[in-house]
Order: C-alpha cells, then structure tokens, then sequence
C-alpha cells in the first residue's frame, strides 16, 4: 500500500525538479512547462495521497499462524544450546 504513495511522492519530486530545472536553463516554453510542472506536483501529490490512503484501509490484513508458545522446562538441552547464540549479549550479561 505505502508503494503507491511513494510513487506519487517521488514523481512529484521529478516533476518539481524539471521545473526547477527548466526554470534555470530559461527555454522559450520555460512558462507553459512550469505550469505544467507546478499542476502535475499539486495534482500528483493529491491524488497519490488519496489513493494510498483507499489502498491502505481497504487492504486486506495477513494473519499468519504462530506456533504455540511452550515453556521452555519442557524443551531439551539440544534445543536450549542451539537457541543461545540467538540471546542477545545484553540479555546474557546484563550490567
């Protein structure tokens, strides 16, 4: 969903730099192309907003299953071991 408001954002940021662009490099159709350049960014950031906001709220969540949590009295040594390289060293060692 926060693809589609990026995209907005981030052609709205070309457009404004064509403008800018354009507007230093002073062509004989710099105005009618900062118009454009101007309307596309106040239309593009708008419409972007809007259709990430409907995206977002209208997608649908993915719930994943998780595994049931078990204490860990009833696990075996083996699996105990091989889980404490992942304990992270503020745990192990605190102050």
């Amino acid at each position: 969903p926060y693809h589609i408001t990026l995209f907005s954002l981030f052609s709205s940021f070309i457009f404004l730099s064509c403008f800018l662009l354009d507007f230093q490099l002073k062509t004989k159709m710099g105005f009618v192309t900062s118009v454009l350049g101007i309307l596309g960014f106040a239309i593009g950031i708008p419409i972007g907003l809007i259709i990430g906001f409907f995206a977002l709220v209208y997608s649908q969540p993915t719930h994943k299953e998780y595994p049931p949590a078990r204490p860990l009295v009833e696990s075996s040594i083996s699996v105990l071991l091989d889980l404490l390289p992942d304990i992270p060293l503020w745990m192990k060692n605190p102050d």
